[in-house]
């Protein structure tokens, strides 16, 4: 995660641009995919390539998205300071040539590492500029993302009530962008907030939804987290009903 380009691999690359361009793109989508399935070793070496290619061939976006995959790998593996280096790096690169989506990305993946580091007042505002710039595209899906994301320090902060509003909001996103992770997402966190206000009834109904949303989409390893969650929402609701 040097940013140096290897070119030790490039026996074997297809002699046109737009093929070699197009291998990195589809080594950035299964970077994405594996380092959302819990290999970020994997996706590791995925980035890299997309990182070689890119650097290669002078395509500054695709050089971009490689480091913000660099610093999502740091997130996942709990090194948030040198995720945010990376982002920082990925972001000034976005808006040298204009790739409004990657910066709104690349805000959401800052905001998410000042939450690690404990910042959450840099955390609301990095989220809240990734919240303006997907308004900005219409794009709902990095909407909710943000929402998503923000609900976090805004509970830190003590912020209960905002914290619930923008989860809310995130699941109407995620609902009108289809996105069905997402919307699971945005649902076991309703559930876990409402749990934590004292709120079983409502958090029962978002934990059972959460719940259905996992299971059709096959997630079981979250359906089975919120299914022990719901275990111990109806147990706690019983003992004092």
């Amino acid at each position: 995660m040097d940013g140096k380009p290897d070119h030790a691999g490039s026996a074997g690359l297809p002699a046109d641009r737009d093929e070699r361009l197009e291998l990195a793109r589809a080594a950035l989508e299964e970077g994405d995919g594996l380092l959302e399935g819990g290999a970020p070793d994997a996706a590791l070496r995925h980035y890299q390539r997309v990182h070689d290619l890119s650097k290669a061939e002078g395509d500054r976006r695709l050089e971009a998205a490689a480091l913000s995959g660099f610093a999502r790998v740091h997130l996942a593996q709990t090194d948030p300071r040198g995720a945010l280096s990376l982002f920082e790096r990925s972001q000034a690169m976005q808006r040298e040539v204009g790739d409004r989506a990657g910066e709104s990305d690349s805000s959401a993946g800052l905001g998410a590492a000042h939450v690690l580091v404990g910042d959450d007042s840099a955390a609301v505002a990095r989220f809240e500029e990734a919240l303006a710039i997907a308004r900005e595209l219409r794009d709902r899906a990095r909407e909710g993302t943000a929402l998503l994301g923000l609900s976090d320090p805004l509970q830190k902060l003590g912020c209960a009530k905002e914290a619930a509003k923008a989860l809310r909001t995130a699941l109407s996103a995620f609902q009108s962008a289809q996105d069905r992770r997402g919307e699971g997402l945005a649902l076991e966190r309703l559930a876990t907030l409402h749990r934590r206000i004292g709120d079983a009834r409502s958090a029962i109904e978002y934990a059972g939804r959460a719940l259905a949303a996992y299971e059709n989409l096959g997630r079981h390893d979250r359906a089975e987290l919120v299914r022990g969650l719901l275990v111990e929402l109806r147990g706690n609701d019983e003992a004092t009903g």
